[in-house]
């Protein structure tokens, strides 16, 4: 593994949907407030679509995009443009940590060399148009759950949850 961590952050619905027509299906501030302390001062490695659902480059965090066009040119000036996963990882391996961040192809690709989950599990079912994919949690660790109650910020509850995979250098912290 040349990085460190690679740590997937991501959050879906109980049907494993995470998002509609470029857009969360929901809006809930602990759960944007635990994403900007995981990102904030890392590298995130996004597909284009997801890249495109931001109004700007979030602030304190390097921004890297995966896509297939080799001619892709962002809504926003980004740190680095990748066509490959391998080559991102290769390229990215002075990080300490790389917050892949979506969407659901960019997961299904990073699953396999992922080496903690940042899962939020939004309580209900919501309309959704991209999915998580599955998870083999056999492979996977449960270090930390914090669980958010339904409240007047919040219209669902959720959980945040943290996994390491078993036996990755991660698992001993």
């Amino acid at each position: 593994m040349d990085t460190s961590e690679i740590i997937i952050i991501a959050a879906f619905d109980q049907n494993k949907g995470m998002g509609l027509n470029g857009d969360l299906p929901w809006h809930l501030p602990n759960d944007f407030r635990h994403f900007k302390t995981q990102t904030m001062g890392s590298p995130m490695l996004m597909g284009r679509k997801t890249l495109e659902s931001f109004p700007k480059a979030l602030p304190g965090r390097a921004h890297y995009v995966l896509s297939r066009d080799e001619n892709y040119t962002p809504p926003f000036q980004v740190d680095g443009i990748f066509n490959d996963l391998e080559d991102a990882i290769k390229t990215l391996k002075h990080y300490s940590k790389l917050y892949v961040i979506g969407g659901g192809q960019i997961y299904r690709q990073a699953l396999s060399k992922a080496t903690t989950l940042e899962i939020t599990r939004v309580q209900g079912i919501f309309e959704a148009d991209t999915f998580f994919p599955e998870i083999d949690f056999k492979e996977w660790k449960l270090m930390k759950k914090t669980i958010h109650p339904k409240d007047e910020r919040h219209p669902v509850s959720f959980q945040i949850e943290t996994w390491v995979k078993i036996n990755s250098p991660t698992e001993a912290i």
